[in-house]
């Protein structure tokens, strides 16, 4: 992805997976920008939150920024689908309960810098 969230490469994978890409990053870049977070070289974001993602609890999406010195040049990103999250029945897939009590739903940044 370039600086601006846009996909600049991707590989056959889960078309689901790949198509939410754009809509996930943008989302989760807009997300930041509004929580007045700026990812540094070394930050990653674990997120499965499906508002931001654009798919389901049970895909997380981890996204690092790039740089080259101190500028900005892109993200690299991954989004892989997991069997249980948590939540009261196994598969983390409840329709009976609401989305933020029933699984594990997260937004993290991890900072090393």
């Amino acid at each position: 992805m370039n600086p601006e969230g846009e996909v600049v490469a991707q590989a056959e994978h889960i078309p689901v997976h790949l198509g939410s890409f754009r809509v996930g990053v943008r989302n989760l870049l807009n997300w930041l920008d509004r929580e007045g977070v700026e990812l540094n070289q070394g930050d990653v974001v674990l997120l499965n939150d499906p508002y931001i993602s654009g798919t389901h609890l049970n895909d997380v999406m981890v996204m690092e920024p790039v740089y080259a010195g101190d500028r900005l040049v892109g993200y690299v990103v991954n989004k892989a689908h997991h069997v249980d999250v948590g939540g009261p029945t196994p598969g983390s897939i409840n329709p009976l309960t609401k989305i933020k009590v029933s699984v594990i739903n997260v937004a993290v940044l991890i900072s090393v810098g």
